[in-house]
């Protein structure tokens, strides 16, 4: 946990600048965390919801998921947090079985030196966090079949909805 919380040393919360700010920092205080959902209304690139707070709350890294119903992003972001708070500890790249019913997931540390990471995906808590370096893991899920995107015979559709920004499991 040193790790996570030291990418914080020296950081102070940044004043609200619209409602929006207000509104998720209000979140955060409230719950520990606040969801920002993205969506793309011409359907060309994949939605997304990542999270703000759970580094500050809980010391442990953002987590974004690709792909699915929003409903379904929020609520696995939101456990991942859940879960951080009960104190269970999830190792990147090693399967998750009791978060999904039926289906392993699996967490991938971001790559946060790519560029779009910030640019196109993580926006609002790139600024929160004053516009450092944090770190972030990716949810990753499989298709029906059980395999991840980076395995053989992955279905394409589960591999368009999840641009896998991290580092992949060997």
């Amino acid at each position: 946990m040193k790790k996570q919380r030291s990418a914080l040393e020296g950081w102070t919360r940044p004043a609200p600048e619209n409602d929006i700010d207000e509104s998720h920092m209000g979140f955060i205080d409230q719950f520990g965390w606040a969801l920002m959902g993205v969506f793309d209304p011409d359907n060309e690139e994949p939605s997304f919801t990542y999270s703000t707070g759970i580094l500050e709350t809980l010391g442990e890294p953002e987590v974004i998921v690709f792909g699915l119903e929003s409903d379904t992003r929020k609520w696995l972001c939101n456990e991942y947090g859940n879960r951080l708070r009960d104190g269970n500890r999830f190792e990147p790249n090693r399967d998750i079985e009791n978060l999904v019913k039926g289906y392993p997931v699996r967490l991938i540390d971001v790559d946060t030196t790519r560029p779009e990471v910030f640019a196109d995906h993580l926006c609002w808590t790139h600024w929160y966090y004053g516009r450092r370096d944090f770190p972030i893991r990716q949810l990753v899920w499989p298709d029906k079949e059980g395999r991840f995107p980076w395995e053989p015979d992955c279905s394409e559709a589960t591999r368009r909805q999840q641009p896998l920004l991290g580092t992949l499991p060997i």
